[in-house]
């Protein structure tokens, strides 16, 4: 599939938000005036979404074995 200049746009927004999480400042970068706009253009992989929640179960202190059930549960909801 031939890409086009503007898919470099895309790939920005979304490697951007993956690696800082910093929605607003990712909406300022791309000149986006509604946070709607600035979503369209950052594609979460599902990956990144899955370790996400994982830090939030080690924030909590969750213990190894919640830790485990949740890595068990990502395994089933990338499928």
């Amino acid at each position: 599939m031939p890409w086009r200049c503007h898919d470099l746009r895309h790939r920005f927004a979304s490697v951007f938000l993956m690696k800082t999480g910093d929605l607003a400042a990712l909406q300022a970068i791309l000149g986006h005036r509604t946070v709607t706009m600035t979503m369209r253009y950052s594609h979460l992989v599902t990956d990144h979404l899955h370790r996400a929640m994982a830090k939030l179960g080690t924030s909590l202190g969750t213990d190894t074995a919640e830790s485990d059930e949740v890595r068990v549960g990502q395994s089933h909801l990338s499928h």
